[in-house]
């Protein structure tokens, strides 16, 4: 985003701010502000040296590992156990889900539940960065599958 595009969506937001109910919503001028397009490269690289530094520090393997190996198959397979104890502890943190309760739990602890998703998510990474998969070709994948996906529902599948 440039410099200009900067100021004139601060100008805005502040207009908003100072004339409430005015025709100026937060909410749009902030769906102006574009997502930063290398957030998701950040994340992968994060991910990345945690995981040299892991090596260094821990002892934890080689990778990319040969997905094809006994050896690499284990390392990845523990990978998904710990993804997975993850998502299940995401997963107690939602009580209302319980088809069985009669009474609804007011309260989520909403940033623990948020935690346990980013534990999964720094897993998720370890387990494509682990198996040699790019981060080019994961968002590649993922789109092609996504409209896949949306053509299924349009044809009816």
């Amino acid at each position: 985003m440039t410099i200009i595009e900067r100021i004139v969506i601060c100008i805005a937001l502040v207009i908003a701010w100072i004339f409430p109910g005015e025709g100026h919503d937060v909410k749009d001028i902030e769906a102006m502000v574009p997502v930063e397009p290398d957030r998701l490269d950040r994340m992968w690289k994060q991910q990345e040296d945690f995981m040299r530094l892991l090596q260094q520090k821990r002892g934890f393997p080689e990778f990319p590992t040969d997905i094809s190996s006994k050896l690499g198959q284990k390392f990845l397979k523990d990978i998904t156990h710990h993804l997975m104890d993850e998502l299940f502890e995401a997963g107690q943190h939602l009580k209302n889900a319980k088809s069985h309760r009669a009474t609804l739990v007011p309260e989520v602890d909403r940033e623990a539940f948020k935690e346990e998703l980013v534990d999964a998510l720094h897993l998720y990474f370890e387990l494509v960065i682990a198996s040699g998969i790019e981060l080019d070709e994961l968002v590649e994948a993922y789109l092609l599958k996504g409209r896949t996906n949306v053509n299924r529902i349009e044809n009816g599948y």
